[in-house]
């Protein structure tokens, strides 16, 4: 059992840790927004580390993620046999066109994928992600990796269209 003296120390370590992870994101989304961007299936191949991820198209930030494998987790977005769990920002794109084709979107994500008539949008926005530059900044710290993807996805000029923060 802590007393308050140790809950106190507890307390500030854990701020001096977080102003750490703070000072560490504007230097990070330097990185990530000036890196090279990678394509499916296209070389040279995303590496395999852990890190965050931006997928831009035509110049706009549209979704940012998180991963422990960069390469693994763009072809989870872009392939045309994943599902809505494992290509949450093309299911969302496809949710997105369907509302502005003035489709009725009822049921669960898992409903909503099993219907012909989404389905196709959802493999055409899979093609649209795979057309997408993919960005990616290595980072192994899962703290700072969770917070700097919050802070790429609400940051100015590089919000991601498609994230949600919602779970699935």
């Amino acid at each position: 059992m802590r007393r308050n003296g140790e809950a106190a120390v507890g307390q500030s370590e854990a701020i001096i840790r977080f102003r750490e992870i703070e000072a560490q994101l504007p230097v990070l989304l330097d990185e990530l927004l000036v890196c090279q961007p990678y394509r499916a299936g296209r070389a040279p191949a995303a590496p395999r580390v852990a890190g965050v991820y931006v997928f831009t198209e035509d110049g706009v930030h549209r979704y940012v993620g998180r991963t422990r494998d960069a390469r693994r987790r763009l072809g989870d977005h872009t392939r045309p046999s994943s599902g809505h769990n494992t290509a949450p920002f093309a299911f969302n794109v496809a949710r997105l066109v369907a509302r502005e084709a003035g489709k009725q979107l009822l049921g669960s994500r898992t409903q909503l994928a099993a219907e012909g008539a989404f389905d196709v949008l959802f493999r055409a926005a899979k093609e649209r992600v795979r057309a997408m530059d993919f960005r990616f900044v290595a980072i192994d710290d899962p703290a700072l990796s969770t917070v700097f993807e919050v802070y790429v996805a609400i940051a100015p000029g590089t919000a991601g269209d498609f994230n949600l923060f919602e779970t699935h």
